[in-house]
């Protein structure tokens, strides 16, 4: 656990955390390229270095899982490169992008980017970029291979871990989606927007399938708030048509 682990949150010494998890949308990249190694703009990387650093480190995040698409590397590397930090990143193609931008899909990292970035060149991936991109032609792939993953994390991960996973937008809603039963179309989370996740949540959805909301879509809101990434996440119940007819 990082040293900032026990700041924040209202936790005291003798009180046990639970496993959590969260996620994290890449900061912002040019409108017009999303492939492997487009850099983010100014403005990502000066937010990365300032709001995105700032929250992890609120966090207490002791483990980051990245997608080895460079723009994602570079949201996470100001948080890795701080002294107190002591990891690096675990790269997971099961985290890259959907769909496939690439003309030729990536196969692995290229050799300077290690120098560039902080990445963990022990850890072994839970599938490689091969197997990754078998599952990457369909949205259900997408689900089941981080449904897959989320399960694996439960497993590693102890007690009082603070976990990461630092990917793209099609991979943030589609854990939020299994969580929460919202539909993939009705989230738009942000760039550079950290979420918790009902990891719970994922793993029942991968053994009983989604939860079924009373209700026929909710659509996302992001209420202004002081919180500097656009305030917490919050979905809008939406009425049937049937219902606004009794009204």
């Amino acid at each position: 656990m990082s040293d900032s682990d026990s700041s924040g949150g209202g936790w005291g010494d003798d009180v046990t955390r639970p496993l959590r998890i969260y996620v994290l949308r890449h900061e912002k990249r040019p409108v017009d390229d999303p492939t492997f190694d487009v850099s983010l703009t100014d403005e990502g990387l000066e937010d990365a270095e300032e709001l995105v650093c700032e929250e992890l480190n609120e966090l207490g995040v002791n483990a980051v899982y990245s997608s080895p698409y460079k723009r994602v590397l570079q949201t996470v590397e100001p948080y890795l490169d701080q002294v107190h930090v002591g990891m690096g990143a675990c790269v997971e193609w099961c985290l890259s992008e959907h769909p496939e931008p690439n003309d030729t899909p990536p196969t692995e990292i290229p050799d300077e980017w290690h120098d560039e970035f902080s990445i963990e060149s022990t850890h072994v991936p839970l599938m490689t970029a091969e197997e990754a991109h078998a599952k990457n032609r369909t949205i259900e792939q997408v689900f089941n291979r981080l449904a897959d993953f989320v399960e694996l994390l439960s497993k590693v991960h102890d007690e009082g871990d603070v976990v990461l996973l630092a990917t793209h937008q099609t991979s943030v809603h589609a854990l939020l989606s299994m969580a929460s039963g919202i539909p993939v179309d009705c989230m738009d989370v942000p760039m550079g927007k950290i979420v918790e996740l009902d990891w719970h949540g994922v793993i029942k959805y991968k053994y009983h399938g989604g939860p079924e909301p009373p209700w026929a879509c909710y659509e996302s809101h992001f209420h202004p708030s002081k919180n500097k990434h656009g305030g917490e996440l919050k979905f809008t119940y939406i009425a049937a048509e049937e219902d606004s007819e009794e009204d």
